[in-house]
């Protein structure tokens, strides 16, 4: 049987596991909303299968290999490797995501109409803040991992 899992990782590991729950929760938040006149519509990422469902997913393994790795280190000791793997390639894929999105959503606005914006919606930045905090959390918990094996 080996070891319980390092009590210096287990901060960073409940770090990718937040950052994991607020990148889930953004998908769910607007990503985009246009306005015209009087009316307005906004867009969340999850809306008809859109991009948010990838970042949804992706953060769900994060955090889900995240949360395994303090509780169940002692029976599966690469758990905190694979958590900060994780981490760093979810971040990664998601701020990608999100930083297309973002140019995407920009570079679509309307142009000669004067009653008309789109505007990138907070949950799609609150996915790129979250993304880079994941990503950054699994190069930390990577880091520091080997410092101390």
């Amino acid at each position: 049987m080996g070891a319980a899992v390092n009590p210096k990782l287990v901060p960073i590991l409940w770090g990718v596991v937040g950052a994991s729950v607020v990148l889930l929760i953004a998908a769910f938040l607007p990503w985009a909303s246009v306005e015209a006149g009087p009316f307005s519509q906004t867009v969340s990422g999850t809306t008809d299968g859109r991009d948010g469902v990838f970042t949804l997913v992706l953060a769900l393994i994060a955090g889900g290999i995240a949360g395994s790795a303090v509780f169940l280190t002692a029976k599966q000791p690469a758990l905190p490797l694979a958590a900060g793997i994780g981490a760093v390639v979810a971040g990664v894929i998601s701020a990608l995501i999100a930083i297309i999105d973002i140019v995407d959503i920009q570079g679509n606005a309307p142009s000669g109409l004067a009653d008309v914006s789109v505007s990138v919606g907070f949950g799609l930045w609150l996915t790129l803040l979250a993304a880079v905090v994941l990503a950054a959390a699994g190069g930390a918990l990577l880091v520091v991992r080997r410092q101390h094996s």
